[in-house]
């Protein structure tokens, strides 16, 4: 069996905590609302992670099998370098799949067939990420997949489990689409480093799409949509302390240049900081709504 390092890194553990930024801003809204139940949510965040994890082992499995891991310019990946084997990581991967399912019954008894409804379209993503006839990741829709699956469902699902009775609003419709505009541009920054090694595995990227310099400047968009929708949930929650994420703007900024005049070798910083803007984005997001109640 791999050590325990080697799994940590597979698993990406690092970025867990950017990736369980949107289930928490979902829970924040809903506690707003004064709907919190501190077990459920618990199980709720628990879920999302270890969603996350196994779509990251899965990932590393998939791509392995697809041959797109051996000349990637990141961090190297742990089949594809051999520090776990192929069949090691079939086996935990899926059976963190099934783990990760049984846990999240406990959300359906709570919050009805919605949210298993969510719970399967959600492990079918994880697994049709990069596996399956048909690879998302492989056909340009990486970005779109983690806009949907890191963004907007995480938001808008804790927010139901913790409000089950409750109609659609618009506030939580506006926060799962600035937490999926961060998930694309987490991915989009791979894509981008990764634009001359995908295709010769077959994996054909927005990025391959729409070419370098256009995959660079649709960064730029999706981080000014970011900002210009935290305006919009502003007004429409109308209180101030929803804009507290806008210090945040000088980062935003410095990610964009640095986006525009890096070399891909060296984008993988922007990867990183990207994840860190969003975990502090989601940050001072969550203090923003909390603080809401009293404007």
């Amino acid at each position: 069996m791999a050590p325990l390092s080697a799994w940590i890194s597979a698993a990406r553990m690092r970025i867990l905590p950017a990736s369980a930024i949107p289930t928490i801003i979902g829970i924040v809204l809903a506690a707003q609302e004064g709907h919190f139940d501190l077990f459920t949510a618990s199980i709720t965040l628990l879920c999302a992670m270890m969603l996350q994890t196994t779509s990251n082992l899965l990932n590393d499995l998939y791509d392995f099998k697809h041959g797109a891991d051996f000349k990637r310019i990141g961090p190297p990946r742990a089949v594809a370098s051999g520090a776990i084997s192929e069949q090691s990581m079939r086996q935990v991967s899926w059976i963190l799949f099934a783990i990760t399912f049984a846990i999240g019954l406990i959300l359906v008894q709570k919050a009805g067939w919605p949210i298993l409804l969510i719970g399967i379209f959600s492990l079918w993503g994880a697994f049709a990420y990069t596996g399956g006839p048909y690879p998302l990741a492989y056909h340009a829709l990486g970005e779109a997949c983690a806009f949907i699956f890191y963004g907007v469902i995480p938001v808008w699902g804790s927010y139901y489990i913790q409000i089950p009775e409750t109609d659609y609003t618009i506030s939580v419709g506006i926060t799962g689409i600035i937490m999926g505009l961060f998930a694309a541009k987490i991915l989009l920054v791979n894509n981008i480093r990764d634009i001359d090694t995908d295709p010769p595995a077959g994996k054909i990227t927005l990025a391959v799409h729409l070419g370098e310099k256009k995959s660079r400047i649709f960064y730029i968009i999706l981080m000014s949509l970011s900002y210009i929708l935290l305006l919009f949930l502003a007004l429409y929650k109308q209180s101030l302390s929803i804009l507290l994420p806008v210090v945040l703007i000088p980062f935003a900024l410095s990610l964009s240049k640095n986006i525009i005049q890096l070399p891909k070798a060296q984008l993988t910083s922007v990867l990183q900081k990207t994840a860190i803007h969003l975990f502090a984005f989601g940050v001072l997001l969550g203090i923003g709504i909390i603080l809401s109640t009293k404007f």
